[in-house]
């Protein structure tokens, strides 16, 4: 995947962030990442890219990615806004998940 933009998408705890990627012009390819600061270092523990043309959710078991499972249908520039919106929604949840 190649990407040429990225920005933050801040959470009200400071020790997590939505980091987004995209690439293309429309856009061909995205990854959005709900990150959490762990031992120093931001950490990737939910992702949500269309990496093989099709848009998947994977979860991560400590540093391990988990094949992905189906996120929604729809053109990059529509999916984006939801998985933004989905991590936000629900970031403490999997976050308390991906704790336990």
């Amino acid at each position: 995947m190649e990407f040429d933009r990225e920005w933050l998408v801040p959470l009200e705890r400071e020790d997590a962030r939505i980091l987004v990627r995209r690439g293309g012009r429309p856009i061909t390819d995205y990854a959005a990442m709900l990150q959490l600061l762990a031992r120093g270092q931001w950490q990737t523990i939910r992702l949500i890219d269309n990496a093989h043309d099709q848009h998947h959710m994977h979860r991560y078991a400590g540093e391990t990615k988990v094949e992905g499972v189906p996120f929604t249908e729809g053109e990059p520039r529509e999916v984006v806004p939801m998985a933004v919106a989905y991590l936000v929604r629900a970031a403490d949840s999997i976050i308390d998940g991906w704790q336990s």
